[in-house]
């Protein structure tokens, strides 16, 4: 497979993938100014809360749906359609026992403590433990996305899958404005984005019975399944827990004991204006990712290095882009953004742009150990990093206030990014001098390599 064929499938990707981002993109940057404006800032504080415990399902993820898919794809690169076959059927079967294990766990946790962490006099008490329970099974729904997500990049590319994932995401931003125009209820709209979940499943699926004519349940059955790549599930698990969950989760919750609803929206809109540069940057190297594996499982020791340095490089100098104009636009966009209902704390979005930033590159070099089941040393790195940051970032919250918290997370990005990249130096051949700043650099192919 040459060079030049492999860019040209890393093309179709990042134009699919830059959809679906820029669909997930506007959920986040129109949801914010639209739940404002309808519900407050109280409201959106405490629906914002209780988001983040019903995340805490993903506890029962183990990294399964990512390891899966990204094995499906290697295995079929190497032309071993029943070993493919294998890790999908291990992968379903594995995730009945986490989905189960989750919803009990969720179950549990509201049963034994309730929602009063998160939760005050706004939102009715009998409306906060179901959108708990929605938002939580929302989450245990998308691990099932993953092995789909895997089986139709093995068959036609990554480019499918992120076309359906946008177009989902339109018809709930659609959904979700409609229903606060006639003004819904926080339970309402956490059943919508529950209904959007089931519906990206349900198309993914039915695609794959479609697509993926080499897919055999009863050779995966027969073959006896085993979850050969257990090591890249488990870091996957501690990467997702850590970035996904704990960075994402862990400050809202804090910010919600220490100072109320309130302080959690002024943290949760300044964090999500800043990563909506670390979000596009992404999906470059998301673009590459199975490129990378396919790389790596023929053997081609040239292309992975072109194609690591390459995304690696453009994805920092494409956030770094981003950033800067963010930050010029501040001062007209936040204010028109949130409708003047949150203040525009520069020393917070200054910290936090930093830490997109750095994060831009830890998102990229986990895309680039991942299909190589490399992914532990960077997200044990990470793990620890978040551990001291956190806690550091809370002991100095209330003399630094919440740039302290932004502080702790910047920590997490440099450990994680710094073991990643020494992961790709022994493993993918990584050469500093290789790495090119320029934002579309990845898409230019070097001819007459194979």
């Amino acid at each position: 497979m040459s060079q030049d064929f492999t860019m040209r499938r890393v093309r179709t990707a990042f134009a699919a993938q830059g959809a679906s981002r820029l669909a997930r993109l506007a959920e986040q940057l129109l949801l914010v100014p639209l739940l404002l404006a309808g519900w407050g800032t109280q409201t959106f504080g405490e629906w914002i809360a209780l988001n983040s415990l019903g995340a805490l399902a993903a506890v029962a993820s183990l990294g399964i749906g990512h390891a899966v898919s990204a094995d499906i794809v290697m295995r079929h690169a190497e032309g071993d359609h029943a070993a493919a076959s294998e890790s999908f059927v291990t992968g379903l079967a594995l995730l009945a026992v986490s989905t189960l294990a989750g919803v009990a766990l969720t179950g549990l946790g509201v049963w034994l403590f309730g929602t009063g962490v998160a939760a005050g006099n706004i939102i009715p008490p009998r409306d906060a433990p179901l959108i708990l329970l929605m938002a939580a099974g929302a989450m245990l729904i998308s691990f099932w996305i993953e092995p789909m997500v895997g089986v139709l990049s093995a068959s036609v590319g990554a480019a499918l899958p992120n076309i359906v994932s946008a177009a989902v995401k339109v018809v709930e931003i659609a959904a979700v404005a409609l229903a606060l125009a006639l003004g819904a209820s926080p339970l309402l709209i956490a059943a919508i984005l529950l209904l959007s979940a089931v519906l990206n499943l349900a198309v993914d699926a039915v695609l794959v019975l479609r697509l993926a004519p080499w897919l055999s349940i009863r050779a995966g059955v027969g073959r006896a399944p085993v979850l050969r790549s257990w090591r890249a599930a488990l870091g996957i698990w501690f990467a997702f827990l850590s970035f996904n969950l704990v960075a994402l989760h862990a400050p809202r919750l804090i910010i919600a004991h220490a100072f109320g609803p309130a302080a959690v929206t002024v943290f949760t809109v300044l964090t999500t204006y800043t990563r909506t540069a670390r979000s596009l940057a992404a999906m470059i190297g998301q673009s590459v990712q199975a490129e990378i594996g396919r790389a790596a499982a023929s053997g081609q020791r040239a292309l992975l290095a072109h194609l690591v340095a390459s995304a690696l490089g453009s994805s920092a100098g494409f956030a770094a882009l981003l950033l800067i104009g963010a930050m010029a636009v501040a001062p007209v966009v936040v204010p028109i953004w949130t409708h003047g209902q949150v203040p525009l704390d520069w020393q917070l979005l200054g910290v936090l742009a930093i830490v997109a930033l750095a994060g831009s590159v830890f998102d990229t070099v986990l895309n680039a150990t991942l299909p190589l089941h490399r992914v532990m040393p960077a997200a044990l790195a990470y793990c620890a990093g978040l551990a001291v940051g956190l806690v550091a970032g809370t002991a100095l919250l209330g003399t630094l206030g919440l740039p302290a918290l932004a502080g702790g997370l910047l920590l997490a990005e440099i450990a994680g990014s710094a073991a990643g990249l020494r992961t790709l130096w022994v493993h993918a051949g990584l050469r500093l001098r290789n790495l090119s700043f320029q934002p579309w650099h990845f898409l230019i192919a070097r001819s007459g390599e194979r």
